[in-house]
Parts: C-alpha cells; structure tokens; sequence
C-alpha cells in the first residue's frame, strides 16, 4: 500500500470520527454526573430533613417537659430554689393577668428578694414574711395598671425624668460610692435594677398628678383646742365671721391671713398651702374645700383644729378620689385573674 494513502486515511480518521466520539461521550458523561449530583443531594436533604425534624421534636418534648415540670414547682409548691429561679429568668410563668398584661414569678421573686434582704439587713426580726409577699403580689398587680393607664392618659417618664430623680438620692446618700454600697449592702441590688425601681415609682407619680384632682386653697385659721368649752368654741366662730365679714367688705384674703390667721406655718405666705388631693386633709375641711368652687370662699368650717375659712384658687385633674382606691376600683373594675397563691 502506499505510504501517502495510508497517511491521508489516518488524518481521515482523526478529523471527523475521533472528534465526533470524543464530543459525544464528553456529553453523556456531564449529563450522568449532574443527574448523579441531584440525586444525592436529594437523598441527602431528605434524610437532612427527617433528623432535623426528630431532633426538633426531641427538643420540643424535653422543653415542654421542663416547662411543665418547673410550672408544677411554681404553681404547686411555690418554689424558690436556685434552678426555679434561674428558669423563671428566662421562662415568664405568669402569675396574675392584669388587663392585657402579665405578672409574671420572675418580677414576683425580684421584688420578694430585695424586700427580704432589706428586711434581714435591718435585722427586723421577722418570722411570718407572707403579709408581706401578699402586699408585694398586690403591688405589683397595680404597677401593672398605672402602666395600663400612663399609657391611657399620655403619660410619660423620660432617661432624663430618671435620671434627675436618681442624682438627687446620691445627693442625699453622699456620693455615688456610698449610694452603691447602701444599694448592695441593704437591697442587693444593682443600679441598674433600682432604676427600674425609680421608673415605676415617678411612673406612679406622674400618674397620680395627672388624673387625680388637687385643690389649690389658702385658709385662715383660728384654733380651738379639742378640749374647749362651748363658751369657747363660740367665741372663736364670732372671731371668725367677723373676718369674713371684713373680707366680704374688700379686704384681700391673703391680707387677712396674715393679719389674723393663727396657722404660722401659712399666715405669712397669705393662707396659700399646699395643693392637695381628696382624703389629704382632715375630712370636713377636705369636704368643704372639694365643694367650693374656684375663686370662691367657703363659709367657716369646724375641724379638730378650730375654725377655718378656705378661699379656693384652682383644682386640677378629674378624679376627686384618693389615688389608691382610684386604683383599687380600677382593679376591680378590670380584667385580674391570679394564677399564684402566695
């Protein structure tokens, strides 16, 4: 055969067979890998799955358990054991529904513990605490309303409001190292924990100013002792109207108390005390003051005192009740289911 044919048959060969098999079994070998590929990881995403999914249930039985099982130490026995306390931490057992609100054992025991440490620091000498955890559960119940109702009436405690209120206990501790050692030694607590402690406290406060109705009044005093004769308290009613009557004539209230009232500790400023809530006062004077209305005088008033007459210059807020059983008819009024028996 000739050398040429022979070489012209072999380039033949390698230009259009060799090449098209090569391409051909490149293809098929990229489609088994990748059909391979899917298949394994859908093998492999499918047991994935199903061992996740054991391992959540798994999971999910020992936490209800858990859950159940530090629930019965609550509910049950009212444990307060280390382990209880550190779950309570994180698992917030309820013990009362305020409204839309919890109380939960964590708050519960907080409050409890830096109570007690007070107490024990005092040396007070206590043997029956459950008056007082009774007290601590019922306080906190109302905390949970004032936030309901600070809320309701738009009213707000700021860092600021916080911190202002927190400087002026340093102040009065005398300095911030002492005011941190009297917070550990006798509380146990931390600032952090005690500002929480200042909020609800400014937080109540702030309520109280807003809602609840205070009279602004001046009064002119003429004492009485609780022990006179008639004679004499009849002598002090004549002394009396007849400061009205000079009043009624023109002379200005505030000059009249300090010409006759015999209460030192306002005559100078004009009669002007304090503004105060229903309940502040002693009962008939508190009556008379809440019936007058602005601008006016009252007629004279007997108290334990002696005899009074009240010029009223403002009232402000809209519940003439005292702030606590403002709060204890809300209570009562509302949604508290106790989960918890102290």
């Amino acid at each position: 055969m000739d050398k040429k044919k022979i070489k012209f048959e072999i380039k033949k060969i390698d230009l259009s067979k060799v090449h098209a098999v090569v391409k051909h079994v490149a293809t098929k070998t990229k489609s088994l890998h990748k059909n391979s590929s899917e298949y394994c990881a859908n093998l492999t995403d499918s047991v994935g799955y199903r061992n996740f999914t054991k391992a959540l249930s798994a999971l999910a039985v020992i936490v209800m358990f858990a859950v159940t099982y530090y629930g019965v130490m609550i509910y049950g026995y009212g444990s307060k054991a280390d382990n209880v306390r550190a779950v309570a931490k994180i698992v917030p057992y309820p013990i009362a529904v305020v409204n839309y609100d919890v109380v939960t054992y964590g708050e519960y025991l907080h409050e409890t513990d830096y109570v007690r440490h007070y107490y024990e620091y005092a040396q007070a000498g206590i043997e029956d605490y459950k008056p007082i955890y009774q007290q601590i559960f019922d306080d906190l119940i109302s905390n949970k309303v004032v936030e309901f109702e600070a809320i309701t009436h738009k009213v707000k405690i700021t860092k600021k409001d916080e911190d202002d209120a927190i400087s002026a206990i340093i102040e009065g501790a005398g300095g911030q190292d002492k005011f941190e050692k009297a917070l550990t030694d006798m509380y146990g607590l931390t600032p952090d924990q005690f500002r929480k402690l200042v909020h609800v406290r400014l937080l109540r406060e702030g309520l109280d100013k807003a809602v609840i109705t205070r009279v602004t009044a001046s009064h002119i005093l003429i004492l009485v002792d609780s022990a006179a004769t008639p004679e004499v308290v009849a002598a002090a009613k004549t002394k009396i109207d007849g400061i009205v009557t000079e009043i009624n004539a023109g002379l200005d209230f505030a000059e009249a108390a300090k010409k006759y009232s015999e209460d030192t500790s306002s005559a100078t400023n004009g009669g002007l005390l304090e503004p105060f809530a229903k309940g502040e006062m002693v009962e008939a004077f508190s009556d008379a003051a809440f019936a007058t209305a602005p601008g006016q005088m009252s007629t004279p008033v007997k108290t334990e005192y002696g005899w009074h007459i009240i010029k009223v210059k403002s009232k402000s807020g809209s519940i003439e009740q005292k702030f606590t059983d403002w709060l204890d008819g809300l209570k009562k009024k509302g949604l508290v289911l106790k989960l918890y028996a102290v």
